[in-house]
């Protein structure tokens, strides 16, 4: 589904919110600026051998609707762990002056393990590129299983010793929840402060490259609960694609990844969710995204 066709069905819909039409005018404006990121990214890593694919709801939107999900704006893409260092390299060599990028290796306190690429003059936590790292696993299942679950262990360490209460609570509907689970993760934290979490995580992607690997699994969010673990001919079988948004690289098996991730990913979900989720993500940009 493409952008006006998206508008049109809501604008014909008896669930049509007060001012959409303009309300999406300006939510396409923060989705472009994501998109162009994307943009630039892909350049880097083809001028620089960078090996990448678009992940999640990216991977879903190139997919399906033939670029950005018209109703969401972020963006997420996959880089193998190994090459790590020789994509921040090229992001400190070729990164145009108008974007920044966070990541521990630019910021010791930085609290996620993954990069993040944003447009200068806004808040990389609202806007942003998510650059997720994907580490290679051992060949047997009951190893990959633990394995994955020590990542994700490790992630919500530094998640926990490093993110603000404030920072969460900013944004949450539900406050006293969000600051209940905050708390809990925090004394986790606090309870394993001998582990150097970085350390460890480059450890693994030093042990298992992703590349070379039965399998593979990502660097998380650490807040939520996404996991998955990907069998390893996804980094080694992809292709290239026309979309809105230029050539992207994606699984040659796009169809079972995203089957795995979403189930019936073709079938878009019913339009009051959609809208709710445009309206959800756009109070979040107008208030927050733009820095003072």
């Amino acid at each position: 589904m493409k952008s006006n066709e998206f508008l049109n069905e809501v604008l014909n819909s008896e669930l049509c919110p007060d001012n959409f039409e303009e309300i999406y005018k300006d939510f396409c404006h923060f989705q472009k600026l994501a998109d162009d990121a994307l943009k630039v990214f892909c350049n880097i890593c083809d001028k620089n051998g960078i090996t990448y694919q678009m992940a999640y709801g990216s991977l879903l939107g190139a997919i399906r609707d033939g670029g950005q999900i018209p109703w969401d704006y972020d963006v997420d893409v996959f880089v193998p762990a190994e090459e790590r260092e020789a994509l921040i390299n090229a992001l400190r060599k070729d990164l145009p002056d108008s974007y920044a990028f966070y990541c521990p290796e630019n910021d010791s306190k930085y609290c996620r393990f993954f990069i993040r690429i944003a447009p200068k003059g806004y808040d990389s936590d609202y806007l942003h590129l998510d650059v997720f790292y994907l580490i290679g696993l051992p060949g047997d299942s009951a190893q990959q299983q633990k394995v994955s679950e020590y990542i994700i262990k490790l992630s919500r360490l530094r998640y926990c010793k490093y993110i603000k209460a404030s920072k969460l609570l900013l944004t949450s509907s539900r406050k006293l929840r969000t600051l209940i689970k905050w708390g809990l993760y925090k004394t986790f934290a606090l309870c394993n402060f001998y582990i150097d979490e970085y350390d460890e995580f480059l450890k693994l992607s030093k042990e298992y490259p992703a590349k070379t690997s039965a399998a593979s699994c990502p660097t998380y969010a650490a807040w939520e609960n996404d996991f998955c673990i990907y069998p390893g001919e996804m980094l080694k079988n992809t292709k290239l694609i026309s979309t809105e948004l230029g050539q992207l690289c994606v699984p040659k098996e796009a169809a079972s990844v995203l089957t795995k991730m979403y189930g019936d990913y073709e079938k878009a979900p019913p339009l009051e969710a959609r809208i709710q989720e445009v309206m959800n993500h756009y109070d979040i940009l107008k208030r927050f995204a733009k820095l003072k």
